[in-house]
This record gives structure tokens, sequence and C-alpha cells, in this order.
């Protein structure tokens, strides 16, 4: 709960009154690759015993009329699933963003935390299932660039995270670490 509890100060802590600003909905294409550890029969791309999760997701934003500050809260799921074993691993976080400038093209920087989690299922003849759950927290760096007259926005973002150990039935399913990612993206800002 303590996790819990930081989320949503460093969330109320940044957040920009809805009236004095614009607000946004996008999408994401991340991709992430997060802590290895023990994965035995799972369906992924594996880098050196680390796992790379393509994370697709929602994100949706509040920006300060002087265009230089943002919040947003970003969302991210990713499935596998064959007739056997499924595996779905999410993650949700608020975080705060800060542009370097007001131009057509502009950097950005950024920083957050929030939860990730993972579900897996055995499905075969008595199959158990298990749910660890992590606070994820860390920061990056973007490049953003205006469509359609500022009402849409281009983005790609890299940033590092670090994610604390997830575990269920005295089992770590998460292993602690920090975790690379790459997100694509595009925002309709809904002025």
């Amino acid at each position: 709960m303590r996790s819990t509890g930081w989320a949503l100060a460093l969330l109320l802590g940044s957040a920009i009154p809805a009236q004095a600003g614009n607000w946004s909905i996008g999408s994401n294409f991340g991709f992430v690759l997060v802590p290895g550890g023990s994965f035995d029969n799972r369906v992924s791309v594996s880098a050196a015993g680390d796992v790379f999760y393509f994370m697709p997701g929602l994100r949706f934003g509040l920006q300060s009329a002087s265009q230089r500050h943002e919040c947003f809260l970003d969302g991210g799921l990713s499935l596998v699933s064959s007739s056997e074993f499924s595996e779905t691993a999410a993650q949700a976080t608020a975080n705060y963003q800060y542009n370097l400038g007001t131009g057509t093209s502009i950097l950005y920087l950024t920083g957050g935390g929030g939860v990730a989690t993972r579900f897996i299922g055995d499905l075969g003849p008595g199959g158990t299932t298990v749910n660890p759950v992590s606070f994820v927290g860390g920061g990056g760096v973007g490049v953003r660039h205006k469509v359609g007259q500022g009402h849409g926005t281009l983005r790609a973002e890299a940033r590092l995270d670090y994610v604390t150990e997830g575990k269920d039935w005295d089992q770590v399913l998460i292993p602690k670490g920090t975790a690379f990612g790459v997100k694509l993206g595009f925002d309709l800002w809904l002025k």
C-alpha cells in the first residue's frame, strides 16, 4: 500500500487545473526490455536473459496553458496465449512531463510511477495461476512533433524504470531491476 500512496501523492502533487489546459488522448506502441529471471514455458523474445515485451497502450493527458507542463496517465498491455498457457503483462503509471520548448518540434523530460503486473496461467488439467504485482518508477527523454495545426502530436520516448520485486506464492515472478523502454505514439489534443 505504501507504493500506492506514493503514486497517488505524485499524481495529486503534479495535477494541473482542468480549466487551464488542454486534454489529450493517444496511443502508445511500446517495447519494453524487463529484468531477467526464470521464465519457463513462455513465448517471448529474449535478449541475454531479459524479456522483451511489445506493449501497446493508451495515454490520457492534460497540458498547462503555457504548454510547458503535462500530466498523463499511461497504460500498456501485452497478451501471449497458447492452448495450454496464457500470460498477460500490464502496466499503469501516472507521469509528469516537462516540455523544453513550445515550437513545432521539441524535446521533453518525463518521470512518474505506477504498478506492473503479470498474470500467468497454466490452462492444462490441474493448472495453476499466479498474479504478482510490483511498483515501477523512473523517467525518460523524448521528442514531440506537432501536426494538424497543433491538434495532434507524434512522439518518441526512451525511458528507464526501476521495477520492484513481484511475488506470488513466495515465488519471484517479477525480478527487481531496471527496465528499458521505447515508446512511439500519437496524441489527439481536444482543445
